[in-house]
């Protein structure tokens, strides 16, 4: 929704970024403009989760708990009119600059598969070695990232894309963890288009 308005207008126009360390774990950001991303709320319906307040609201403007309802409402900006404005930005290069469709012209790829998406992506990339030598931007970004995660009393402060990291980690010695209702969806589709599954 607009920020103080009722009606979905954009959407959820995630922003993502990344900077790379000498370690080759990038700080990686990627997040919704939205209060909640699209994915979340449907991991909380798959859940059977309820929404926190302040995330999305019905036609009438009424706070939405049951995320079941959401597609019936829409989901507030980030941040109130901070949000708001970042997801103008993200649709305006996005959208209006690539051609690709605004607002309601983007057709949604769970509820509305019959039409193109239309739906458009800017991708920048800046050549560091333009600016500094790369391994003197990425002892520039070691000293904000030890600034940032140095210790706060009892607080544990993660640098965005930690979690990440630490799981592609994992994933690459035990194997991908898929939860069991995702894996009851594969499982059923692969039986509808007979295609067999060998689970290692």
């Amino acid at each position: 929704a607009a920020h103080g308005g009722i009606a979905a207008v954009l959407g959820t126009n995630p922003i993502a970024f990344s900077a790379p360390r000498a370690d080759g774990k990038s700080i990686l950001i990627d997040m919704s403009t939205a209060a909640m991303a699209g994915s979340s709320v449907r991991e909380a319906i798959a859940k059977g989760e309820q929404l926190e307040p302040g995330l999305a609201i019905d036609a009438h403007g009424l706070p939405i708990r049951d995320p079941t309802l959401v597609a019936s409402g829409t989901l507030l900006p980030a941040a109130g009119a901070k949000g708001f404005g970042l997801a103008i930005l993200v649709e305006l290069l996005s959208g209006v600059l690539t051609g690709a469709g605004v607002a309601g012209e983007v057709a949604s790829m769970y509820a509305d598969i019959e039409r193109p998406g239309n739906n458009g992506h800017l991708m920048l990339a800046i050549d560091i070695a333009r600016w500094m030598p790369l391994e003197y931007f990425q002892q520039r970004v070691e000293t904000l990232a030890s600034a940032l995660v140095a210790p706060h009393g009892s607080h544990d402060v993660r640098l965005p894309g930690d979690a990440r990291w630490e799981e592609f980690s994992r994933s690459e010695w035990e194997g991908i963890l898929i939860e069991d209702h995702t894996l009851v969806h594969i499982e059923n589709l692969a039986s509808d288009l007979g295609v067999p599954l060998n689970w290692c």
